[in-house]
């Protein structure tokens, strides 16, 4: 999905309007070439470019990563 698709996405995953969700954007560093993506990848610290909508309703954010979805979480718990 491009960036566009994620933030409709999102919307629809929180019932909101795609204009009310707010944009993060920050980088993080996993333990495989895999990512935040549990499947075959190699044994090496790689860094993902990460992107986040949050909701006004609930404060969570739907995160993605390479355009797929990864999961809902606090976006201050990925930013420090």
């Amino acid at each position: 999905m491009d960036l566009d698709e994620c933030r409709a996405d999102a919307a629809r995953r929180f019932g909101v309007k795609p204009e009310d969700l707010a944009y993060y954007t920050f980088p993080k560093t996993f333990g495989s070439t895999a990512g935040p993506f549990r499947q075959l990848g190699g044994q090496t610290m790689s860094t993902f470019q990460l992107d986040a909508f949050e909701s006004p309703l609930t404060g969570e954010s739907c995160i993605y990563c390479g355009g797929r979805f990864w999961k809902i979480a606090r976006v201050e718990i990925y930013v420090t």
